[in-house]
């Protein structure tokens, strides 16, 4: 087609020529008319290729007459000849056109005009048609082009889409094959003769689709989103999901998911537990207690001696995890340091450990270090050592620097065979065994809660005492499981979140002992400072290396068990702020808490002040409701007419005061209230707001709540370690 389109500009051009010679020809042929008009003698003018022909030869004589006089020296006469026979010639030129050619007259000069034009018109036609198929050729050169990048674009497409496929389908099995390497090193090491490993633990394809992997590409994402507006169109994409930016960063949102699930459901048992307790404070006032003041005694008494076995059972449940924690690394990491000395862990002393990762990284720090200075290997670089000035620039930089041939971190090939030991122990422990370790906290605490309850329960209906607020209790127990289940998830993303920062501190503590050679190295000058730099880095390894892989084995050490304390610590104040909360529940139920003893009612001031509480706790459900979406009627009264004698006298006691009545005359009427008939009513009236729910809250949406807790801490997920 591009040819075609040239051949057409071709022919364009020829008829443009046509046109133009005929122009000329028109305007010497109209001269010609007038000078025959005018009564002159007018011949035939010459066409273009005898007018060419006489310049060529005109040409040619200078060229002669220029030789001939270059000659002029030899021969004087031959210049003279020379000049007359040119002069002759010219005028014989001259005298051609009287003497050959015929005069025109006017038909001869109008046939010629005629001819002349029409072939102007002639040209003209086909020059406009020419630039219509020119037009034509390009419109359809267009239109095969932009089929020609939409294949392209396809084409591009496909092979993105096949290599994106395969990269992914690499990687995964890559990671896949990592963990089954992994999982067999830990099969050999728990039990070398019966391992096999053509038996596989797990689903390593189930491993390999597990995991998500994303093949972006930023530029096209950009370009389709407006940017990079000078930049050429990125072949291959034609929407942003094709560029997987758009799926990268919804992965990166659902990842955020469990913890914001975590924090809310964190918020919601807290809340939970404090209206419930607000709850229980509020409708103790006094006027359903039905025990003597022996009675009373007796069962604080022995509500006393349940909460000292719960804490004592919570603080267990708290060592239990401690020494289980002291188990694991000292099984799956510290016997895999090597060494004979002697470790103290959380207050147990550990055994002597057998060589192992130290050991052998103490045994190839010299070859490591002496391959740095080894010649270089042009065809293997890994394999053999580096140039002077690289030598120089990585003691410089402190063992780590990288340039044309890669990364150079010598501090890290100096861990290597220590770290490489250390890992699958380190991963066992942080990705399998402490995640069950802290579930087993959940559950040894929450046991002892239940138990509790069942017992305080069970004496309570036995004596027929208080079996509302008993109700109450039952809930508030479940909010307190589900504040455990939270406190372990968060301890276990805590503890995730610091092995990933101690698992980095082998190397700095390597560092930091190399660092005297790397500057004797770098203070270095003149001849042979490259063989004193070698020299003085082998010697300062095979000085250092017996010390420096213990140093950094024990650092780790160190701050694992601070780790260690820490979670424990948080792990027994917040068990010990349930418990203080739980003992202030049951206080204000089974022990009477701040309730006056011999069957009295609370001040007035102070039924009013849990009156207005129990109004706010009330209102609550409107604004979870609201919250959550649903329609809320603005015009419900949360607290229907009140009943209660006692808040009718106080309506009495406002009407006498405007009454002006005198404080002997109500006297009465208080022995009245407290009478023991209302104290019935009144018991009946707590029994009923508590069955009903306590109060206004809603009995079943927290049992919704709490079960969605659970099943959502029921799912184990398996912590990170980082190798």
């Amino acid at each position: 087609m591009k040819q075609r389109l040239e051949e057409l500009k071709d022919s364009k051009g020829v008829y443009g020529d046509v046109m133009n010679d005929a122009d000329e020809q028109i305007e010497v042929w109209d001269a010609l008319k007038d000078s025959l008009e005018d009564g002159r003698t007018v011949f035939r003018p010459e066409s273009k290729a005898e007018n060419k022909k006489r310049k060529r030869g005109k040409k040619m004589r200078s060229q002669r007459k220029k030789s001939r006089r270059s000659s002029s020296d030899e021969s004087e006469d031959s210049g003279d000849s020379g000049f007359d026979n040119s002069s002759s010639e010219d005028e014989e030129e001259r005298r051609v056109p009287s003497e050959e050619m015929e005069p025109l007259d006017r038909e001869q000069i109008t046939a010629k005009l005629q001819e002349l034009k029409a072939t102007k018109k002639e040209a003209r036609t086909q020059k406009t048609e020419i630039t219509e198929k020119i037009i034509a050729t390009r419109k359809e050169m267009e239109e095969a082009e932009a089929a020609e990048k939409k294949i392209e674009g396809k084409v591009s497409a496909m092979c993105i889409s096949g290599r994106n496929q395969y990269s992914k389908g690499a990687i995964q099995q890559d990671f896949a094959a990592g963990i089954k390497e992994l999982d067999q090193e830990l099969a050999a090491e728990e039990d070398e003769e019966n391992f096999n490993p053509d038996i596989e633990v797990r689903d390593y394809d189930e491993v390999a689709r597990g995991l998500p992997v994303f093949c972006v590409s930023s530029r096209g994402y950009q370009k389709l989103q407006g940017r990079l507006r000078k930049d050429p169109p990125v072949p291959g994409f034609t929407t942003v999901e094709e560029t997987e930016i758009p799926q990268l960063q919804r992965h990166a949102e659902k990842l955020t998911e469990s913890g914001r699930s975590a924090n809310c459901r964190i918020f919601i048992n807290k809340l939970s537990q404090l209206l419930n307790s607000m709850t229980l404070w509020a409708s103790s006032d006094g006027t359903g207690a039905n025990l003597t003041g022996e009675q009373r005694a007796r069962e604080a008494k022995y509500l006393q001696k349940g909460l000292e076995t719960l804490e004592s059972r919570l603080d267990n449940a708290v060592k239990g995890v401690s020494k289980e924690l002291h188990e694991e690394f000292e099984e799956n990491i510290f016997d895999k340091y090597g060494g004979a000395s002697q470790h103290i862990f959380h207050g147990f002393l550990l055994s002597l450990i057998p060589e192992t990762a130290i050991s052998n990284a103490t045994n190839d720090a010299i070859d490591i270090a002496f391959k740095w200075g080894m010649p270089v290997n042009r065809e293997d670089r890994a394999a053999g050592g580096v140039h002077w000035s690289t030598y120089k620039a990585i003691c410089r930089r402190n063992g780590v620097y990288s340039n044309g041939q890669g990364p150079h971190e010598w501090n890290v090939q100096l861990a290597e065979p220590m770290l490489k030991i250390i890992a699958s122990g380190w991963e066992k422990t942080f990705a399998r065994r402490l995640p069950m370790v802290i579930s087993s906290f959940s559950r040894n605490s929450s046991t002892p809660l239940r138990k509790f309850h069942q017992d305080i329960e069970a004496r309570a209906r036995k004596l027929g005492s208080n079996i509302a607020g008993l109700s109450m209790l039952q809930h508030q127990v479940s909010t307190y499981e589900s504040i455990l289940k939270d406190l372990a998830t968060s301890i276990r993303e805590k503890i995730n979140a610091a092995q990933k920062d101690i698992n980095r501190e082998f190397v700095p503590v390597i560092e930091r002992v190399m660092i005297t050679a790397y500057e004797e190295c770098v203070a270095e000058r003149g001849p042979g400072s490259f063989a004193r730099m070698k020299a003085a880095m082998n010697s300062h390894v095979s000085h250092e290396r017996h010390v420096m892989f213990r140093q950094s084995a024990d650092t780790v050490s160190h701050q694992l068990k601070d780790m260690v304390k820490e979670v424990v610590d948080d792990m027994s104040d917040k068990t010990d702020e349930v418990f203080t909360q739980m003992r202030r529940d049951y206080r204000s139920i089974v022990g009477g808490g701040e309730v006056p003893q011999d069957g009295q009612m609370l001040p007035k001031e102070q039924r009013l002040a849990r009156k207005e509480v129990m109004k706010v706790i009330g209102g609550t459900e409107k604004a979870f409701l609201k919250v959550a979406g649903h329609s809320v009627d603005e015009n419900s009264d949360d607290g229907k007419e009140n009943n209660d004698p006692a808040d009718a006298s106080d309506n009495d006691e406002d009407q006498d005061q405007g009454l002006g009545i005198k404080q002997e005359e109500r006297k009465p009427k208080l022995e009245k209230e407290d009478s023991p008939p209302v104290q019935f009513s009144l018991d009946q009236k707590m029994e009923g707001e508590a069955t009903s729910g306590s109060g206004e809250a809603s009995a079943e949406e927290d049992e919704s709540i709490e079960d969605d807790a659970a099943d959502s801490l029921s799912e184990e997920s398996d912590s990170e370690s980082e190798y």
